[in-house]
């Protein structure tokens, strides 16, 4: 895992020409008990910790305001490393003023939103349904059930399980690119029955990650139905996983259903200057 001053390190660099942007960062950790904030600046050129506070997490009763306890912790590490950050406004102070007070850049990363309830869709426990499940360890999921060739349950069934648990995220995966198709259809058709049974308002978004053979019949089938991410094959070939799209789309994904759930999640995802992130995918 790395550490937060490496990634700042990693941000402030160009990669255009190599050229290095000082900054200082205020970083907050929204946790569903505590909020962390921290301030980071440079010193001998590399970035270094200079005060952390903590405050409890507002987001729930009573005060139903996940701003209020970022608030709290900003002005902590104000009153530790005597350098104003906040105003009397309760006003983020950026950038960095001639006096020294201020900082330069914001970002939130969350871990106080409930996790993705996520139906897990593909052929082979061990391949594709494994490939999957990696990738949704980089946000918080919960796995609620999972369609494969092992399950011995009638499609009327998987229908009515659908329905009955009203997932966030089906993830389908399944078959190497131009291998398998027959049954990952099948899969898919019974997946698309499922959500056109759940209220329009409460569907679930879909991303396909299988058989890039086979996205059209995907897209004819679930495009009409609810929102649907066509991304590469998370197991393009049986001794190959590649996850950096999958892992890229379900961040922002993650940001989108339930960072903007919190209570005031949008002023968050508004006030940072870099993207909101739950804490497994920032520093993973």
């Amino acid at each position: 895992m790395m550490e937060v001053a490496e990634v700042l390190e990693d941000i402030g660099e160009n990669d255009d020409d190599d050229e290095v942007v000082l900054a200082s960062y205020v970083i907050a950790e929204i946790g569903s008990a505590n909020t962390k904030v921290t301030l980071y600046d440079i010193f001998d050129g590399s970035y270094q910790l200079v005060a952390r506070g903590t405050s409890l997490t507002t987001a729930g009763p009573p005060w139903h305001d996940s701003v209020h306890g970022l608030h709290a912790g900003v002005q902590q590490v104000s009153d530790l490393s005597g350098r104003s950050l906040i105003n009397e406004s309760n006003v983020l102070i950026r950038p960095v003023r001639p006096n020294g007070d201020g900082f330069d850049q914001f970002g939130t990363i969350i871990s106080a939103a409930q996790p993705i309830r996520t139906i897990i869709v593909g052929l082979m426990e061990d391949v594709s349904i494994a490939s999957a499940r990696r990738a949704l360890t980089t946000i918080y999921s919960q796995e609620v059930d999972c369609f494969s060739l092992a399950d011995n349950r009638s499609k009327t069934e998987q229908v009515e399980a659908m329905v009955n648990l009203s997932p966030d995220l089906v993830f389908i995966a399944g078959g190497t690119n131009g291998g398998a198709s027959r049954q990952l259809i099948a899969l898919v058709k019974t997946v698309a029955l499922g959500v056109k049974l759940i209220e329009a308002n409460l569907r679930p978004v879909i991303i396909y990650a299988g058989n890039q053979s086979i996205q059209s019949d995907v897209e004819q089938a679930i495009s009409d139905v609810t929102d649907l991410y066509l991304i590469g094959n998370v197991r393009p070939e049986l001794d190959y996983e590649d996850l950096d799209q999958a892992i890229g789309v379900l961040g922002d994904l993650y940001v989108t259903l339930q960072t903007r759930k919190l209570p005031n999640g949008e002023f968050l995802i508004q006030r940072s200057d870099l993207p909101v992130l739950p804490v497994v995918h920032a520093f993973g």
